[in-house]
C-alpha cells in the first residue's frame, strides 16, 4: 500500500506540471477534479469563448494506452448521453484528451444528499438501461459499469452520461454480425464489486455482463451495500476473499439479494 501511495504521489506531482498550461492553443488547465489508474481528469476552458471542458491526461509511459482507445470508441459512439469529444493529441510527455465537461458521478451525488429513494433508483435505471442499449446497438460493451462511470451533466442537470471506455471492447463485428466465441480467459476486467458472476470467474464478457452489473449497481445504490463486501479474513489473504466473493455471487440468490426492494428488481 505505501508503494502504492508513493507512486500515486510522483504521478499526481508529474501531472502538476500541467497546471495554468495552454493546450493545442485553445484550451488552458486549471484544477485537477479527478485520478485514477490511468492518470488525471483537469478541468479547463476553451479561450475563444470562455466555455468549460474537461481535461483527461494520460502519461505515454503508461503501459497500455487506454485513453487513445477511449479516444477511438468516443468517436465512434457519439450520441445522447455520450461525452463529446472535441480534441485528441500530444503535448510533451502526455496523451490529452479534451471532452465537455460533466457534473458529479452517482456515487458523489448518492453522499450528498444521504442516499436515494426507489422512485430516484428507478429513473436513473431507465436513462442508464437507455444508455447502455445505445453502446450495445454500436457493437461495444462498457466492462466497467459502477456509479462512478455514470454522471449527470454539467448544466442539463437532469440527464445522465455514461463514462469511461477505456477498457471497453466490441463484442461483435460491425462488419459481419458475428460474436465473440465463449471463452475462459483467466482475466477479470471492470469493478469487483459490481462484475457479474462470469466477468469475475474470466469469462469473456459479453452484453448479459453489462445488465448484470447494472442490477448489481442499481441495488446496492437503492441498499448501501451488497451481499459480498466487507468480507473480513483475518489471515488477510486476498485470494481467499476472492473465491469467498465469486462464491456469495454465484449462490446469493435474487430475493436475498432484493430483500426489502419492491419485487420488480427481483424480477
Amino acid at each position: 500500500n505505501l508503494i502504492i501511495q508513493i507512486k500515486s504521489y510522483k504521478m499526481s506531482k508529474n501531472y502538476n506540471t500541467l497546471k495554468n498550461k495552454t493546450l493545442f492553443g485553445k484550451y488552458k488547465i486549471s484544477k485537477i477534479i479527478g485520478k485514477g489508474s490511468f492518470g488525471c481528469v483537469f478541468e479547463g476552458v476553451y479561450i475563444l469563448d470562455n466555455s468549460k471542458v474537461a481535461v483527461k491526461v494520460e502519461s505515454k509511459n503508461a503501459s497500455s494506452h487506454l485513453l487513445q482507445m477511449e479516444s477511438t470508441y468516443l468517436s465512434i459512439l457519439k450520441g445522447y448521453g455520450i461525452p463529446k469529444i472535441k480534441s485528441f493529441g500530444h503535448h510533451g510527455n502526455f496523451l490529452i484528451m479534451i471532452q465537455e465537461l460533466l457534473g458529479h458521478n452517482l456515487m458523489q451525488i448518492r453522499y450528498q444528499i444521504k442516499g436515494f429513494s426507489i422512485k430516484d433508483i428507478a429513473m436513473m435505471g431507465i436513462q442508464i438501461m437507455d444508455r447502455i442499449e445505445y453502446v450495445h446497438s454500436k457493437n461495444f460493451i462498457h466492462r466497467d459499469i459502477k456509479p462512478e462511470n455514470f454522471v449527470i451533466g454539467y448544466n442539463n442537470t437532469s440527464t445522465i452520461y455514461i463514462i469511461d471506455f477505456g477498457i471497453s471492447r466490441k463484442y461483435r463485428s460491425s462488419r459481419t454480425g458475428k460474436h465473440l466465441k465463449f471463452q475462459l480467459t483467466g482475466k477479470m476486467f471492470g469493478t469487483v464489486r459490481y462484475a457479474s458472476y462470469n466477468a469475475s470467474r474470466g469469462v469473456e464478457q459479453s452484453r448479459r455482463d453489462d445488465l448484470e452489473s447494472i442490477g448489481f449497481m442499481l441495488i446496492y445504490l437503492a441498499k448501501g451495500k451488497l451481499p459480498w463486501q466487507g468480507i473480513n479474513l483475518k489471515d488477510h489473504n486476498r485470494q481467499k476473499k476472492y473465491i469467498e466473493m465469486l462464491l456469495l455471487k454465484k449462490y446469493t440468490s435474487a430475493e436475498v439479494l432484493c430483500t426489502n426492494l419492491p419485487k420488480e428488481f427481483i424480477d
